[in-house]
């Protein structure tokens, strides 16, 4: 379960990388690959969430990367998934779900 914890920071930023090779003139397709992502980042982290439901909402501390390490300090990136976590993880991915779509009609040609 850990491991799907990943995709959360992963998957977004693929979708970020790729809309580089997509040509600028194709602005309905970088769009709609957009809200895609988005959508399918969405559905991940309501997924993720029904799975961390279904073992009693453990609280999830992964230490991910350790950039500084000395005999008396360790500067990481340590992944946390709570309660507050979650609420925070839905409003933020249906937020910029909303944006999303909202920009591709608003943003049209700019």
């Amino acid at each position: 379960m850990e491991q799907l914890l990943h995709l959360y920071i992963y998957a977004p930023l693929l979708a970020f990388f790729v809309c580089f090779f997509i040509p600028r003139k194709k602005e309905a397709v970088i769009s709609i690959f957009a809200i895609i992502a988005v959508a399918i980042h969405l559905a991940g982290i309501l997924a993720f969430i029904v799975l961390w439901g279904k073992n009693n909402f453990n609280t999830i501390d992964l230490k991910h990367v350790v950039l500084f390490k000395t005999d008396g300090f360790e500067f990481f990136i340590n992944f946390y998934f709570d309660e507050v976590t979650a609420v925070y993880a839905c409003t933020g991915a249906i937020i910029t779900l909303l944006v999303t779509v909202f920009s591709r009609y608003y943003m049209h040609r700019d």
